[in-house]
């Protein structure tokens, strides 16, 4: 069922980077550079009725994890959101051990409140 459900993951995953560095402005992707090489990057969404920011689509390369970045993305994603009068913050992420790293990451920066939700598949 994963397969059916998430088997094109990565291409979709693809296409909305490539929309999102061709249609917002560049204040809503942070980039993360070391010795002027990008080694992450996270897109911030703002919804100003409802004043929430979304960390959206972000990523730490794997050479560079556990070096803090994560962290200092993050956070900057953050001080972003509160700059912009946001009032509340938001991520989403797989519960599967796989988001893991992305789960304990959006800890470290305070992230605890859950509302737990399910999708239920089956086969036709």
């Amino acid at each position: 069922m994963a397969t059916l459900a998430y088997g094109t993951a990565e291409e979709d995953q693809n296409a909305h980077l490539e929309a999102l560095s061709s249609a917002v402005e560049p204040r809503d992707i942070l980039v993360v550079e070391v010795a002027q090489k990008v080694v992450g990057f996270g897109h911030v969404a703002l919804d100003h009725e409802r004043k929430i920011g979304e960390i959206g689509i972000n990523a730490i390369d794997p050479m560079h994890q556990g070096k803090g970045y994560g962290e200092k993305l993050h956070s900057a994603m953050l001080d972003q959101m509160r700059a912009a009068g946001m009032k509340a913050a938001t991520v989403g992420t797989g519960a599967d051990d796989t988001h893991a790293p992305a789960r304990a990451a959006y800890a470290k920066v305070g992230f605890t409140q859950q509302i737990p939700s399910i999708y239920l598949y089956r086969a036709l």
